[in-house]
């Protein structure tokens, strides 16, 4: 089974984000998202529905599998388990 790797989603948001000098609520806007959703997503403390993720992936030009690994394979550690808002 994959996990999602929500550290790394979260990370890779706020940087497209900052590289595009865009403010959190362009970014929401665009994505369809809340901008206080986008905020918690990129504190890794929210993990995303699969159309808010989907969304995002498709404005800020990432592929969405560069996200999911098999933690039988992998050492990383998972992320710290989502609040929902």
């Amino acid at each position: 089974m994959q996990a999602f790797n929500q550290n790394k989603f979260a990370e890779d948001v706020a940087a497209f984000r900052k590289a595009k000098q865009m403010n959190q609520q362009k970014l929401a806007d665009q994505a369809g998202l809340n901008r206080s959703v986008l905020s918690h997503l990129e504190q890794g403390i929210y993990e995303p529905s699969l159309d808010q993720f989907l969304n995002l992936c498709g404005v800020c030009g990432l592929v969405p599998s560069d996200y999911f690994y098999d933690p039988s394979q992998k050492t990383e550690k998972p992320a710290v388990p989502p609040q929902r808002i």
